[in-house]
């Protein structure tokens, strides 16, 4: 037993979340909570002050029953945690803070003394506070309740390792194994960088406590047994992030990140034996190259989509290749038949009206059109209608020419097409000459490699 040094025992309430309960019985559990009063959830004190309570009956080597509310010790043991509130010493919190502790525990003793007989609900702050200072307490319980933090290359503390019941079932020289693999591993990083890592590492001890009570150190050792716990508790990570409505892809991510980590901390500490198989990785949802675009067609086939053709995963290299032929063929075929008929139209129509646009007026706006193109029988027509009418040719009417320009000469890209200048910056015509034969031809500026198309 060592006398109290100054150093803060509890760092965060919240932590003790974690650690089971100890030291009070239900029903006294039962009946604090209960009693402790509650404003608003965020004045919500039931959960802190019970975990605090039971972390200082630990310390001080007590228990509290509901038999013992009665006995006269009782008052002795909670002035003492009185004082223990007051001091930065217990826990890590503001004046407010311990004012607001200690106010509430105060309203709920009084509230429980109505029932019990003996109990004191007013403390002399002072005299607690003298009486926590000359507590002995264990040096073992100490270290426990202190925590298990880890540390950025900056010293910041970053995160904190929830190993209460592996202290509990395995024994504190494990723990302190882990833990001192994982500070050497936090350590290389930033404080924020442990919220990737140590989120998965404290899922899977709570995954062992729930599923694996009774694990001995001989388990651990055994790289059967920890292949498939790894495995499992992979499984159980991500079913409990789906039914939980988590985004799948940032899940993956997580586990991914942890990987590291985890393999760091339980097998480099020596406290797992290395599993028979890797740890588990899992091929991020947003995949590129070879792996991405898969899905499952209406027959129920996966499938490489976003292609051209739709390609099932199971086909042979020769199969692919004949099945892209064929279907290309036939696709193309299609494309190219309603090319032809929409090119055939449009020319049809625009040869009955005896040609009646010029190639210059592709610079008019549409109120220009209408007043040059609307005629007697077109004169209350939308612009829509002239250029069905007269064949004009629009942006939706280009694209059978495009596809059979391409038909007929595989040069034309995308590329080229993005790269072509009909004027120059001063507004001249360069895309197109008039050749010969009468016609127009695309100007200098066509790549030599497509000139005659």
């Amino acid at each position: 037993m060592g006398s109290i040094k100054q150093r803060t025992i509890v760092h965060s309430t919240a932590a003790l979340n974690s650690y089971p309960r100890k030291h009070i019985d239900a029903l006294t559990t039962s009946l604090l909570r209960k009693s402790i009063p509650v404003q608003s959830s965020k004045s919500d004190l039931r959960n802190p002050l019970v975990g605090l309570l039971d972390c200082y009956l630990g310390l001080t080597g007590q228990s509290l029953t509901f038999l013992s509310l009665s006995k006269k010790a009782t008052n002795n043991l909670f002035s003492g945690f009185i004082g223990a509130l007051s001091c930065e010493t217990f826990v890590k919190a503001s004046e407010i803070s311990r004012d607001s502790y200690i106010r509430s525990f105060s309203r709920a003793i009084e509230a429980i003394s109505a029932e019990v007989p003996n109990l004191v609900s007013e403390f002399d702050r002072g005299a607690s506070l003298s009486q926590w200072r000359k507590i002995q307490i264990d040096p073992l319980q100490r270290e426990y309740y202190q925590g298990w933090p880890i540390k950025s290359k900056a010293g910041k503390c970053g995160s904190s390792l929830r190993l209460a019941w592996a202290w509990d079932a395995l024994g504190p020289d494990l723990v302190r194994a882990l833990h001192a693999t994982a500070s050497r591993f936090s350590e290389r990083y930033e404080a924020r960088s442990s919220k990737n890592f140590a989120p998965v590492f404290n899922e899977f001890f709570a995954y062992m406590e729930l599923n694996q009570p009774k694990v001995t150190t001989v388990h651990l050792g055994d790289p059967s047994f920890t292949t498939k716990l790894i495995e499992s508790f992979c499984r159980h990570f991500f079913e409990q992030k789906v039914a939980s409505g988590n985004c799948l892809a940032t899940s993956i991510k997580r586990w991914n990140d942890a990987l590291p980590f985890l393999e760091v901390a339980l097998l480099d500490s020596g406290v797992f034996s290395r599993p028979n198989r890797n740890f588990p990785y899992v091929e991020p949802s947003r995949k590129t190259g070879a792996e991405s675009k898969i899905s499952m067609n209406i027959d129920g086939v996966l499938v490489k989509d976003k292609l051209i053709v739709d390609v099932p995963l199971s086909l042979t290299d020769d199969e692919v290749i004949k099945l892209l032929f064929e279907k290309i063929d036939r696709e193309v075929e299609i494309v190219l038949s309603w090319a032809h008929r929409q090119a055939s139209s449009i020319l049809a129509r625009f040869k009955e009206n005896s040609g009646e646009f010029n190639h210059i007026d592709f610079d008019l706006d549409k109120v220009q059109i209408k007043s040059k193109y609307r005629t007697t029988t077109l004169r209350k027509a939308t612009i829509a209608d002239i250029a069905y009418r007269l064949g004009l040719p629009t942006s939706y009417s280009l694209d059978p020419f495009i596809y059979l320009l391409i038909n007929e000469h595989p040069q034309i890209t995308e590329s080229f097409l993005l790269g072509l200048e009909l004027y120059d910056k001063h507004g001249k015509s360069v895309g197109l000459e008039t050749t010969d034969g009468g016609g127009a031809r695309q100007g200098s500026c066509r790549p030599s490699h497509a000139a005659n198309g």
